[in-house]
This record gives C-alpha cells, structure tokens and sequence, in this order.
C-alpha cells in the first residue's frame, strides 16, 4: 500500500502593499519634512498629546501612525529607532496591542463609542509607556462624537495620545483641530513611486519594462499604495514577465507614443489615422474617460514645456518624455494649446449624457485637426490693425496687393474664436488689376482720397474698386443742392468711407438716420454708449466737416439714443431690468465698434461671450 506524501504547506500569500508597508522611519517614502519632525520630538523629549496626520490616500498616514506609536512604546524607548524584535513592538505590527489601539472612525462614530474611549483612557498602559488611541477616518464622527471627545482631548492623562488620520480635515470642527499638531502628508512624486515598484520587481525576481513602471507610477496619481495595487494585478495576469501591452489591455492605460500620435494626426489633418486610432480603444473595450484624461494630460505638458523654463519642479516624467513633449510642442502656440486643453475639458465633462462616446470622441478629434486654423481675437485685431495702418499709407492701386500680402501670411486662418470665415484673396479683389491708373475718388473735393476698407472688401466680393463706388462719385458744383433726409440716406455709405478714424467711421456706419430739418441731422444710435462717444465735440464737429465737404452745406448734426430700438428699456418694471443687467453688458459688448469691425471683416458671427 503506497503511502500519500503531504504537500508541502504553501505560505501564506500578501499583497504588496502589505507585505511592503513600511515597519521603521527609513521606510516610509516621499515625507521627510513629516518623518524629521517626529524624530525631532522624540529625541528632544516634546511629545506632544494629539496629532493629525492629513494628506490623500495611499501616502502613509496609518503606517508613519504605527511606526511612531512603536518609537514611543518600544522597550528601548521612546526613541527614533524602535527594535521591532520585542513584545511590544510585535504585537503593534500584528496590530494586537492592549496599548495602541487603532478605531475606525467610519464605523465606531456615534457619540456612544466616544464615552467607552473615555472611559478607557483613565486606565494606564499595560505594559507600554503610553497609551495610544490611532482613529482613523477621523472626520467620519459624529458633531455630537466629536463634543464628548472634546474635553478629553484638550487635558488628557499624561499616557495618553490621540494620532488621527483623515483625508478630509476641512470635515473636523475648529475645536478639535486647534488641539492638535497637523501634519500634511504630501502626494508621492512619480520618480519616487517608479523607484518603489523597481525594488519590488528586483526583489521578487520580476522582469518588467521599464515603460511599464512608469505607466503604474504615473497611474498612481501620487498614492503608493494604488500603484502597488496595479502591479499586485498585473503581476497575476502576466506572471513573472510583464510587457506594456499586458499593462494596456489590463489597465487601459496607454503610453505617450499614443497620444504623440493622436497629437501628430490631427496636426497633420489625417482624419483617417485618427479616426482608426480612436475606434481601435472603442473596439478594445477601453475606458474612453481614461483615454479623455490621458490626451487632457498630454496637452497641459505641451503647454507647460512651452510656458515654463524650469520644468523639472512641475512635469513629472522622465526626460525621454521631456524631449518627445519639446518637440511636439513647437508645432502650436499656447493659445492653440489653451484652446485645445477647453476642449477636451468640456468633452469629458458631458461625455457621462452623451448618446455615442465613439461619436463625441471623433468630433473632439477633428475639432482638434482644426487647431491651427483657430485664431484669438487679439490676433484679429492685431491683423486688422495692421492693414488699416497700411491702407492709410499706401495708394490706391497698391491696396489689392496689401490684402492679396496678407492673405498669403495668414492662408490658414480661416477661423477664429468667434466662428469666423476664410477671407480668400477673392474677398479682397478690391482693385480692378488691368485699371492701374485710376485716379482717386473724392465727395465734392480732390483733396479727400476715398480709401476702402476691409470691411466693405469683405461685404461685397469680386466687384472692382470703382463699381463699389457706383463709379458715379459726388462732384462739386457751384449751384446749391437739394439736401433732405431722402438724399443724405442715399450718399451715407459713401460719406462714411470720408471718415478716416476708423473708430469713428464704425459708429457713424451703425447710426440711423432719423431726421433731417433746418439743416439739422438727427442720428439715432443703438444704445448709450453710442451717445456717450459723440459728447466728444471734436467726433461731432469731424462729422459735420464731412457733411459740409460733401453737400457743400452748413449741416448740423444732433446724436440720440433710437427710442424706436429701445423703447422697452424705459417700460419695463425695475426687477426686471435688474434682472437683465448681464443682457445689457453682453449687448455692450456685441455692440463694440472693434468687435462689430471684427464681424463684418471675416464675415463672422458670435457663438457665445467667455469671461477671462
């Protein structure tokens, strides 16, 4: 009869982030300022009665709580290196002790629980110097909890700590915080995390690549333990050889090469590659929130490369990464950037109600694509400033290549932010090119040159220079003219192309004439602030010049606000017009003269007002 030999006992398995908590001070990673004081305390006798140790999870709160509790009750103690090899501190790793006692605030919060704790503390320590209370999850108590523990925690007997722990302190009242010595645990850095996990690996006899570590670290977000809980799973799933493409169909993360790529498609325009990348994660199953955040990512490291100059303190990656992001980032501007990182912002914050996460993924991307073609307003203005400033300096025969000059350095900018369009050099075919020896054109004298502007150029396409002026300009004549309110509306537009402040030109050009009588011409203007501009007497009396050097008259003018256009302003209760005071300051804005040139310029209209 054979005898059945027993299977050796297999040990008893730990997860890493056990089996790697930290047992001493050295151990723990990332919180030095933290670890310095307590030893400093220790060794300078000045220890205090309650603590609170605060900071994200997954930092070390807990474990510094329980390696500090061995420092105070070790045999050889209090001191900054606790033996762990007595009862005292055995007993506190196995977390049996009689004297150190960890409470989970979620679930022993009630006011209840907080009398027994009172009652407990009377007691002195069994075989320990101190007695220690570690609560975590502190904020989780009760206002009534923390009132009872109150006046325990402000005279406690002298063997007697209180250590705890929240990631919420703004949840504790005042009063408990004032009694105690905070300490803010800091997240770990991603150089610090990678360094962790490549022991372990070495340790464990793990070969793993290194884009893999750096993937966990950077996934990590900053807690330990939750990197160590990725590598934990992936080590299950890959065994002792890991390769990132185990990490991605695990974890769904995804490398920079990625996103590099995403990033170079929709520089390129390649809407193919693009939108074979995004339907190869739908297809994979991956998490589009996690893909969202990793591209959100990329594009706040392209726009921190090019904004900062010392980028070690703020990017963490290695400098591999570093470089690749450098590169990359030259082909946009920081506006480009900005607007890209809105972008996907606001993707991710409605991709939880849309309909198709495949469909708002390939929106986002060839709205990207469209990057480069996105100018900001500023710029616009810039480049409008700069042709009027040209227009005025050059002769009318030269305007066609001025705009046709312009064009050509601006070919891509077809958009802006206010969903303008392309002006194509067929907008700007001001000048007829075979008629380059007209002479220029003037209202009732040939010492005022009639200039087009953009605006007009923009408005009314491929018609030569002398069509836009009906070819029939107003000639002086000695006999005296008809002039009413008939005649002034017919010649308006050509006396508004007289104005050579261009500034002044956009308010007469949006003013309506609403009466012509005794030589005196009523304008009507769209709201207050274009009444307020003509209190300048100077604008009032520029205007009447060119009335009189048009129609060779004495003509006055009078500025008001159109009733007609805004008569229910006045009508309105006083709660209602308070109510629309936003309405009004959007109205004013639209109604700018910069921006309303900005409009009819790149035959544009706005899509919504941002506050910067």
């Amino acid at each position: 009869m054979d005898t059945l030999t027993p299977e050796p006992l297999q040990q008893e398995f730990q997860v890493i982030a056990r089996k790697w908590r930290p047992v001493s001070f050295e151990d723990v990673i990332g919180q030095e300022h933290i670890i310095t004081t307590l030893q400093n305390a220790i060794s300078h006798n000045r220890i205090a009665h309650a603590y609170l140790f605060t900071g994200s999870r997954g930092v070390g709160k807990t474990s510094t709580a329980r390696i500090f509790a061995r420092a105070l009750n070790c045999v050889n103690g209090p001191t900054i290196t606790p033996c762990g090899t007595c009862r005292m501190c055995e007993e506190i790793i196995q977390g049996n002790s009689m004297d150190v006692m960890e409470i989970d605030g979620a679930s022993n919060r009630g006011i209840d629980q907080i009398r027994e704790l009172r009652e407990s503390v009377k007691f002195v320590p069994s075989q320990g110097t101190f007695k220690i209370y570690i609560i975590d999850e502190v904020h989780m108590l009760t206002k009534e909890a923390f009132n009872a523990l109150l006046k325990t925690l402000e005279e406690p007997p002298s063997h007697v700590i209180f250590i705890f722990a929240t990631t919420e302190p703004h949840r504790m009242l005042p009063t408990i915080l004032s009694r105690c010595q905070r300490f803010d645990f800091r997240r770990i850095s991603q150089s610090k995390i990678s360094a962790q996990l490549k022991k372990i690996a070495k340790a464990d006899n793990i070969e793993v690549e290194h884009k893999v570590i750096e993937a966990i670290a950077k996934a990590g977000d900053g807690s330990m333990r939750d990197a160590q809980s990725m590598f934990d799973q992936i080590i299950s799933f890959s065994g002792s050889k890991i390769s990132f493409n185990q990490v991605s169909q695990i974890l769904g993360l995804y490398d920079i090469d990625y996103f590099t790529n995403l990033v170079y498609f929709s520089y390129k325009k390649d809407i193919n590659s693009g939108i074979a990348s995004i339907n190869k994660i739908i297809r994979e199953g991956q998490d589009v929130n996690h893909v969202l955040e990793g591209l959100l990512n990329h594009y706040r490291h392209l726009l921190l490369v090019r904004l900062l100059d010392d980028k070690n303190d703020v990017l963490e990656c290695t400098q591999e990464e570093l470089k690749t992001y450098k590169d990359q980032s030259k082909l946009y501007t920081p506006i480009e950037l900005e607007y890209a990182i809105e972008l996907i912002s606001d993707v991710s914050s409605k991709m939880r109600f849309a309909l198709s996460k495949q469909t708002s993924m390939e929106l986002l991307f060839l709205k990207l694509a469209r990057l480069k073609s996105i100018i900001s307003i500023d710029q616009a203005l810039t480049t409008l400033s700069e042709i009027e400033t040209k227009l005025k300096s050059a002769p009318v025969v030269g305007v066609h290549k001025i705009v046709n000059d312009l064009n050509e350095t601006n070919a891509e900018a077809n958009e802006t932010i206010i969903s303008g369009n392309k002006i194509s050099s067929d907008d700007t075919n001001i000048v007829n090119e075979t008629n380059t020896e007209c002479e220029p054109l003037s209202f009732g004298s040939t010492d005022t040159p009639l200039l087009n502007d953009l605006n007009s150029a923009a408005q009314e396409k491929n018609i030569t220079y002398e069509n836009k002026i009906d070819n029939q300009p107003i000639k002086k004549s000695s006999a005296p003219l008809k002039i009413d309110k008939e005649t002034i509306e017919k010649s308006w537009r050509k006396i508004c192309l007289l104005c050579s402040n261009s500034l002044l030109k956009s308010f007469i050009e949006m003013s309506k004439i609403l009466n012509f009588e005794d030589n005196v011409l009523t304008l009507g203007m769209k709201n207050n602030f274009g009444v307020d501009f003509f209190k300048d007497k100077e604008k009032v009396e520029e205007v009447e010049k060119i009335l009189k050097q048009s129609f060779n008259a004495d003509i006055k003018i009078k500025i008001q606000l159109d009733i007609k256009k805004n008569s229910n302003i006045n009508t309105q209760p006083e709660n209602k017009i308070a109510n629309k005071n936003s309405l009004s300051k959007q109205e004013d804005i639209l109604n700018d003269p910069k921006v309303q040139m900005l409009l009819d310029s790149f035959s544009a209209k706005v899509v919504k007002l941002r506050k910067e």
